[in-house]
């Protein structure tokens, strides 16, 4: 906020193009112009970007994942295995994922996404399986067709990015998309080549 930062909290319904930048018609009421702007609405960046003019092969794809509650250092590192993996923290949490389950937009927890899950996790750490997980939950990733992002500026606009696609990569890629993404918006040179995450190659 010291830097001059202003935060709106508001769903954005449609985004019109300008000269420059573009305009956010917000769904409470109301719009934002600016400059420039990076669309990343996670699967439904794609809703945003198709009145645009560009479409990508976009979905939802469900996630579900359990919490168990062990002495710290019990899983001194990510397990990490084709079946699933478990990631430790600090204070001892286990978090066992995840589930995949493509064109689901749903967020709530299953009853065979929690059988499937201790399954999993007790094959990986055998303790596990006189543990009752302490939470379950599920999330939406941003499913895509292709292994790597769409990450730049949206074709036939001037000033308006996109990141969309990131799938189960998000928290590993975000920091190198973000350094990406920030130098290409401030008219840098990034020190990725961008056009392998260029938009311009998705379907029309």
């Amino acid at each position: 906020l010291g830097q001059g930062v202003t935060f709106v909290n508001a769903a954005v319904g449609a985004v019109r193009p300008g000269a420059r930048g573009a305009e956010l018609t917000l769904s409470r009421g109301g719009t934002l112009s600016a400059p420039r702007v990076l669309l990343c609405a996670g699967a439904w960046t794609s809703a945003l970007l198709a009145p645009l003019g560009v479409r990508l092969p976009l979905f939802p794809a469900k996630g579900e994942m359990l919490l168990y509650r062990l002495p710290p250092g019990r899983v001194p590192t990510i397990v990490l295995t084709d079946q699933g993996y478990l990631i430790p923290r600090a204070d001892g949490a286990v978090l066992a994922g995840s589930t995949l389950n493509p064109g689901d937009a749903t967020t709530y927890p299953t009853v065979t996404g929690r059988w499937a899950l201790q399954a999993m996790a007790a094959s990986l750490l055998p303790e596990l399986a006189s543990v009752t997980p302490s939470h379950h939950w599920a999330g939406v990733r941003p499913g895509s067709d292709r292994d790597w992002p769409y990450l730049g500026p949206v074709p036939g606009t001037r000033g308006v990015f996109a990141a969309a696609g990131l799938h189960r990569n998000g928290l590993v890629a975000a920091p190198a998309s973000a350094e990406l993404l920030a130098r290409l918006m401030c008219g840098e040179t990034p020190s990725l080549d961008p056009a392998a995450y260029s938009l311009s190659g998705a379907p029309s």
